[in-house]
């Protein structure tokens, strides 16, 4: 009689911890999947915001294309005319604002390099989040079993 009421005990408590461990699935459930919501839109955002920049940046290109050919041009007549040291200061502003853009263009790009690294991060931690919970769905799974093998 003793014994049995050490096994109904055990049992109870058993219980006991298997509902507070399904809750706190249920819960880390719950988080995974806000978590995983929050991380596919942070995601959306970059991607979009990253295609946005990569748009402007080929605009840009473009842009920089046309500057750099109107330069060439201007450096061909500067050499074909010889003009005067006025003319080879303004082409000289010219490529500096060039380099200066150059440079601008290259802080952009070392930026969006970046960004990719913060999402693989994030994408690691969801992972890792989502292998946590797995063990954890093991864990009860194995614990219902000896509870029904104790106490059949």
């Amino acid at each position: 009689m003793e014994k049995l009421k050490k096994c109904l005990s055990r049992t109870t408590d058993l219980e006991s911890h298997l509902f507070e461990m399904q809750d706190c699935s249920i819960a880390a459930d719950v988080k995974l999947a806000y978590f995983t919501k929050q991380y596919e839109t942070l995601l959306e955002e970059h991607v979009q915001k990253f295609e946005g920049d990569m748009q402007d940046m080929a605009a840009k290109l473009v842009e920089f294309n046309a500057f750099v050919d109107n330069l060439h041009v201007q450096v061909e007549s500067v050499d074909k005319f010889h003009l005067t040291s006025e003319i080879e200061e303004k082409s000289a502003q010219q490529n500096r604002e060039l380099l200066a853009d150059l440079a601008l263009l290259q802080n952009q790009m070392s930026e969006l390099t970046s960004k990719n690294g913060h999402i693989a991060q994030d994408m690691l931690g969801l992972d890792a989040l989502a292998e946590e919970l797995g063990r954890n769905n093991s864990t009860i799974t194995e614990m219902i079993k000896d509870k029904k093998d104790l106490c059949p």
